[in-house]
């Protein structure tokens, strides 16, 4: 089992591999561009020909277009008939957002999921699917590089300064690695649990196609670079194949957005012969083609198909509705934010095209131009920073960026009637107005959290413009007396002024966020009092288990709503629906994900109802059903009930408990104090019964919650051999939770417990009972099996006792209850089973849920036990059972 600081030594791992990747690549750009002039990079980039950028183009085309296929195969294995034109859009405009990004998993997942689950697609398959694309994408890379490695492994040995005889070996290895694995899902059908998902593995056919399929897109988006290297470069297609391939690979390892300064630092090491000038100039072309054009058509995309999907924003009815704005609006506009203020902060390191600068000294003064070009950098970075509360929909965030906008939009033109970026700035500033109702949350703009990876892509990018600098203006003099110069033409003075505001910027909000941090706060259980008015006003399933005492809260800050939680091994779960005023649950939602992030852990919301799904969906939560809640009617007299088998089931139970001499009852909450005793005699023998005391998602015993219920109890002559709490009686739906029994009971006595607890419902004038979660029906063949496996039926409030989910289903079904559905949501769909894995953890109370045995901690029943009680209750259970 991974510790907290087991967990916290990986993430750290990761970024340092991440920020060693991407300084060793700036490293190798400063050497191999030490003698390259800038104005020829220029130079080059303007003469590329218009013929070559169509034909790169076209290439990168069809290299979306075979993405496609990536979609498309994982849809027919999972047997998902969703149309070509959602899978087709899904594909491009996740691909588009994830290529300029980093992170693909993370950005592109929640594209994918947006489009997908419009289309009825559970969280669920999409992250199965999401696994089944990057199986395809690895087995095609590596497959790719296998072969060029042995075509071609001294462009190979350029990059990794190995034996060109062992990268040949190497690639070797790698084809023999595939071809083994065709081999073994051939031999029969596969399954592997990938993140507590079972995924069942393409077969060979299938898996031949994956892996068609991706080197193809690997080779047209290599097609699309190569298009644009110089006319008269004589290299062979496959020696420019590998340094891609490499120069992809290690990209998506830096996490740097779009792999920058990583991809072209490795073609330049793999590609010598081509001159670096003219090599650079095409890499920048094919960054314009295959990544800010893709990006911008994305954009446009998505705004259509939310617009125009039935289900999509635009054609939702409502203030709340609008109010969300669309659901994808935050992820693409962040992504933009990000693109535009990397572009705009780099651009500072890059002199004004001369003509267009002297027309601006013409006519306006020298400081101004001087300002504008500090601001530029200052925008970009203050961009850089305000996209991550553009993602959480922060209102400041995005009126602050909308304002920095507008002012970027008048400083580029001032610098230098920079007409390209000032284009590409009205772009993301339109999108952006025109989105405006997805930003509603309240907060300042630096109130959100800042992971360490986030950082670090900031900080590279103050890197990479300085080293970007130091190459354009490698001719200047060293030092930093230059920032005191000024001058229409002193081009690398602008750059040395911008470069030391943004580097003491970018140290200087890094210090800030070190020093905002405060200490953890111990944990509080202090029940807010709008759980305990609602507990009385309005109580439901999660005001029962609200008031154990065993979950902390984030409480609104007019007081009138609580979000209960509790804080697992990698995730902060909360618990139902919000308690209070539900037009809070989306703020109460994002603070759980702060909450979360700042203490480096995921969030997840377990046992939603349906009127919550749509406020989980707008805070951008994947759902997936995990179980429904049995609502029966309290005006079925199921003792006299005939008519189906399992309400047959229930009479045999309810005859049973007459035999064994069962007394059932309601007292009122006033007089629990006359049976607390054995209240809690029975808790502890229950506890000890399970392996441990339960709470979380099952109500877990104390005497200060027994007090404030009333309670069914069960008795057999003079003792309490079950109880459970209830409340809400007399109200529409009255809930049963806090279910305790004696170990030598059996299922009988939970039967006798719902049935009086029933009785006393309708008598109050309650129409429904509410018996709390049950499993959905099938579980056992969902994806998520392998989790529910190690789980068991013990998160079920009345599968505790039982072996098999069909058995947990069963103790309710047989009160033939109407199942209204129940979900978790979690912000990464690959993070939903360690989410299930907490919630265990914290209801089963044991250590590691996944080594729990329910065979061996299953309650024996009244037959095997009978010789252990003495007396009347004995003598009782003997007939009963003869």
């Amino acid at each position: 089992m991974r510790t907290p600081l087991t967990r916290r030594i990986a993430q750290l791992a990761g970024v340092l591999l991440s920020v060693t990747i991407f300084l060793l690549a700036i490293a190798t750009l400063r050497d191999i561009l030490s003698e390259v002039s800038p104005q020829d990079v220029i130079d080059a980039f303007r003469a590329t020909p218009s013929a070559a950028i169509l034909t790169s183009l076209g290439f990168a085309a069809a290299s979306y277009l075979a993405m496609t296929g990536y979609e498309s195969l994982a849809l027919h294995h999972l047997k998902k008939p969703i149309p070509y034109r959602r899978t087709a859009l899904a594909s491009f405009t996740s691909y588009a957002v994830a290529n300029n990004m980093g992170f693909a998993v993370l950005t592109g997942g929640s594209v994918r999921y947006r489009i997908y689950s419009l289309e009825g697609m559970s969280a669920v398959d999409i992250a199965v699917l999401t696994a089944i694309v990057m199986m395809t994408f690895t087995l095609g890379i590596l497959t790719a590089l296998g072969a060029t490695l042995i075509i071609s492994p001294a462009t190979a040995s350029a990059i990794d300064r190995l034996p060109v005889s062992l990268n040949f070996l190497l690639g070797i290895v790698l084809l023999t690695g595939i071809a083994g694995y065709i081999v073994w899902v051939s031999r029969r059908r596969r399954r592997i649990s990938y993140k507590g998902f079972r995924v069942r593995l393409p077969g060979p056919r299938l898996t031949l196609i994956q892996i068609v399929i991706a080197v193809s897109e690997l080779i047209l988006a290599a097609g699309a670079l190569y298009a644009l290297l110089p006319a008269d470069t004589n290299l062979p297609f496959s020696i420019v194949a590998v340094a891609f391939i490499a120069a992809i690979g290690l990209g998506v390892l830096s996490h740097a957005p779009g792999g920058i300064g990583v991809f072209e630092a490795v073609m330049l090491l793999g590609l010598p012969q081509i001159p670096p000038e003219q090599l650079l100039a095409s890499l920048l072309m094919f960054r314009c083609v295959y990544y800010l054009v893709p990006l911008a058509l994305a954009a446009l995309l998505l705004a259509y198909h939310e617009a125009s999907h039935p289900k999509g924003f635009a054609r939702r009815l409502g203030n709340e509705a609008m109010r969300g704005g669309g659901d994808l609006a935050p992820q693409i506009i962040g992504a933009m934010m990000i693109t535009v203020g990397a572009i705009l902060v780099m651009s500072g390191a890059l002199p004004a095209v001369p003509a267009r600068l002297a027309a601006v000294t013409s006519i306006i003064p020298l400081w101004l131009i001087e300002l504008s070009h500090l601001l530029t950098g200052l925008i970009g970075l203050a961009l850089l920073i305000l996209a991550r509360g553009v993602f959480r929909r922060h209102a400041h965030s995005f009126r602050i960026a909308r304002m920095l906008l507008f002012v970027a939009l008048l400083a580029v033109l001032l610098r230098g009637l920079d007409l390209e970026e000032a284009g590409m700035i009205l772009f993301a500033l339109l999108i952006l107005q025109s989105s405006r109702r997805a930003f509603y949350r309240p907060g300042t703009a630096l109130s959100v959290p800042f992971t360490a990876p986030w950082l670090a892509a900031l900080s590279g990018v103050i890197v990479l413009t300085i080293a970007i600098g130091r190459f354009v203006y490698q001719d200047a003099p060293a030092g930093l007396g230059a920032w005191a110069t000024f001058a229409d033409t002193y081009h690398y003075g602008r750059f040395v002024r911008t470069s030391l505001v943004l580097a003491l910027a970018g140290i200087g909000f890094q210090a800030y966020l070190v020093s905002r941090r405060t200490p953890k706060e111990p944990p509080t259980h202090d029940i807010p009092q709008i759980v305990r008015r609602a507990a009385t006003e309005r109580p439901d399933e999660t005001t029962h288990l609200a008031l154990t005492g065993d979950k902390q809260f984030l409480v609104s800050g007019d007081g009138q709503a609580a979000l209960a939680y509790a804080a697992g091994r990698t995730t902060h779960v909360a618990l139902g629906p919000v308690i209070g005023d539900r037009t809070q649950t989306v703020d109460l939602l994002w603070r759980l994900r702060d909450l979360a992030e700042n203490r480096g852990t995921k969030a997840a919301v377990f046992d939603i109802p349906p009127d919550m799904a749509d406020a989980c969906r707008e805070a951008g939560m994947m759902l997936v059903e995990i179980g429904e809640a049995a609502l029966i009617d309290t005006s079925i007299d199921y003792s006299a009930a005939v008519e189906a088998e399992t309400v047959s089931a229930l009479r045999r139970d309810l005859r049973r408990c007459e035999r064994i001499g069962l007394e059932r009852a309601v007292i009122r909450s006033e007089l629990i104090h006359t049976v607390m005793a054995e209240f809690v005699d029975v808790a502890a023998q229950a506890s000890t019964a399970s392996a441990g005391q339960r709470g979380f998602a099952i109500a877990r015993f104390s005497e200060d919650y027994a007090a404030g219920f009333d309670h069914a109890i069960a008795r057999i002559g003079d003792r309490i051999v079950g109880f459970a709490a209830l409340s809400g009686l007399g109200q529409e739906t009255a809930v049963m939770g806090g279910l305790f029994r004696r170990p030598e009971t059996d299922r009988a006595i939970v039967t006798g417990l719902i049935d009086v607890a029933r009785t006393d419902a309708f008598r109050c004038g309650s129409k429904r009972l509410d018996l709390g979660l049950s499993p959905v029906a099938g579980l056992q063949d969902d994806t998520l099996w392998p989790v529910w496996e190690r789980i068991g039926p013990g998160l079920f409030p009345l599968g505790g006792d039982t072996k098999t989910f069909q058995d947990a289903r069963d103790m309710a079904g047989q009160f033939q209850p109407s199942w209204e559905p129940r979900y978790l949501a979690s912000y990464e769909g690959l993070a939903i089973p360690a989410a299930l894995g907490d919630t265990a953890w914290l209801t089963l109370g044991e250590t590691n849920p996944a080594s729990r045995d329910l065979a061996a901690v299953a309650r024996p029943t009244l037959k095997r036990l009978k010789a252990l009680q003495p007396g009347d209750i004995a003598r009782r259970i003997g007939k009963a059972d003869r």
